[in-house]
């Protein structure tokens, strides 16, 4: 293993450690409140994403697996901020956007699954995961600004 792959090996253990912990104090505290929920689900988005790319260092033969596990944590992220923004600003929650937002998400996650958002993933000897997009990587790339836009309105 390359000493690139064992710092990228590090800082995705040293993130995973610390959405964990992060997640783990957040549910202590109590989910009582909506942005609190929100915030625990986008925490539990990135422990996913991080233990994907953890894995793919470690089991680059396994990269195609880790990279959908990655891919399906970072697909959680941007519904999840949103969710989380309009709690903490105390927003109505009859929110137009959350359920076709999550039939987006839901539908971006099966074709996660599928192998449609991204193919042919490698790690490469620096240590940097090699991949081209997928056939339903638009979808994806419409969803992800459409809700960091909105958390920005």
């Amino acid at each position: 293993m390359s000493m690139s792959r064992v710092f990228f090996s590090i800082l995705s253990g040293a993130a995973l450690l610390c959405y964990a912990a992060l997640l783990l104090i957040t549910i202590r505290n109590g989910l009582h409140q909506r942005s609190h929920r929100y915030f625990a689900v986008y925490l539990g988005g990135m422990v996913v994403w991080s233990l994907g790319a953890l894995m793919t260092y470690l089991a680059p033969e396994h990269a195609r697996f880790w990279n959908q596990v990655m891919m399906a944590g970072v697909a959680v992220t941007p519904l999840a901020f949103y969710g989380f923004v309009q709690g903490f600003l105390g927003r109505s929650n009859r929110d137009p956007y959350i359920i076709p937002g999550a039939v987006v998400l839901l539908v971006s996650l099966f074709l996660n699954a599928g192998g449609a958002l991204v193919a042919r993933i490698s790690v490469s000897q620096t240590g940097l995961i090699v991949f081209s997009f997928g056939p339903a990587m638009p979808l994806f790339s419409a969803y992800f600004p459409f809700f960091q836009l909105l958390v920005a309105y």
